[in-house]
């Protein structure tokens, strides 16, 4: 019996109602591994009864529907399943004893089987054969990085790499459309253009807060017909990403490399979610024309809108 897919992300869980005391929450901490070191202060909020705390994967047991995948309703050959990995997210520390109710259901089927479509067709569908698509300023054939939207997909065994891309690509049309790029085009930026940045504000930005800022300075620097020296642009035209650029980097021949060249490199360089395209059609109203960043672990940048304040900055970036 094959698997449904949508007959199990629709499986009937029952509500599993659980009742815990103090000495089940210590039992449960002791029986995997805690407190085994007495000298494991840390370890004593999870198995002595002053301020006790319960253990967070206490929440996996006491959620547990049963051994569900048995039932040979669902198509699943229980025998052949593993257990691959488990993750958990608390939105609430667990109390100590209590009562509690675990609702399950399946949100998502992922296929890890050798049946997977492969990297090398993908790239096929993708760069080297790309299906027809339509986009103001894309020229057909050319490569489909940017468009192929990144996001959580069902794939099944049986897809074709040309309909993984498909399925990509009509994401993509549904979440640009949503974008408004009536303020790029006062600006003589094709939605193509538009694509183009969010590559870049994609690679560069860390910060949600900083992909307005990014953006306004790439278009800034247009504007002023100034070369955009982003650096992702250099690591994208190198092949391979390095934790600091050289000056020889820099000098790479290569058409994607805006140290060398002005305006926008020919295609994407990433491809950019729905906030970076929102950012690209919509920046900042700064006048930002550089950023560093600042080195500090936060994943940020300073800005500044003039070359004097830009090397102060990097000086104080550099001196982190």
């Amino acid at each position: 019996m094959a698997i449904d897919v949508n007959k199990l992300k629709a499986w009937p869980f029952k509500d599993i109602e659980q009742r815990y005391s103090e000495r089940d929450t210590i039992l449960y901490a002791l029986g995997v591994g805690i407190g085994h070191d007495p000298m494991d202060t840390d370890a004593l909020r999870y198995v002595y009864e002053d301020g006790l705390q319960a253990l967070p994967t206490l929440a996996v047991v006491l959620g547990y529907p049963g051994f569900w995948a048995k039932d040979p309703a669902t198509g699943i050959d229980w025998v052949k399943v593993l257990h691959g990995e488990q993750s958990l997210e608390l939105h609430a520390p667990l109390p100590a004893a209590g009562t509690v109710i675990g609702k399950s259901r399946v949100t998502a089927i992922v296929d890890k089987g050798v049946k997977r479509i492969s990297a090398a067709g993908y790239v096929d569908a993708a760069r080297d054969d790309p299906p027809p698509f339509e986009l103001e300023g894309y020229e057909p054939g050319t490569t489909l990085e940017g468009m192929l939207f990144p996001a959580t997909y069902e794939v099944l065994p049986a897809t074709k790499a040309s309909e993984f891309v498909a399925t990509q690509l009509a994401t993509f049309d549904e979440r640009f459309a949503g974008v408004d790029v009536s303020r790029a085009a006062k600006a003589n930026l094709t939605e193509y253009d538009v694509v183009i940045i969010a590559s870049m504000i994609e690679r560069e930005a860390q910060v949600a807060a900083e992909r307005p800022l990014v953006a306004a300075v790439i278009w800034n620097r247009l504007r002023k017909d100034m070369r955009l020296q982003i650096d992702a642009t250099v690591q994208y035209a190198l092949g391979k990403q390095k934790p600091e650029l050289t000056w020889d980097d820099l000098k790479v021949r290569s058409p994607y490399n805006t140290y060398l060249h002005g305006g926008l490199p020919p295609t994407p360089i990433a491809n950019p979610g729905l906030a970076a395209l929102q950012a690209a059609a919509d920046p900042a109203g700064v006048g930002y024309l550089y950023y560093v960043a600042r080195n500090d672990g936060t994943g940020r940048h300073f800005f500044s809108s003039s070359y004097e304040q830009f090397l102060v900055d990097k000086a104080k970036a550099n001196a982190q």
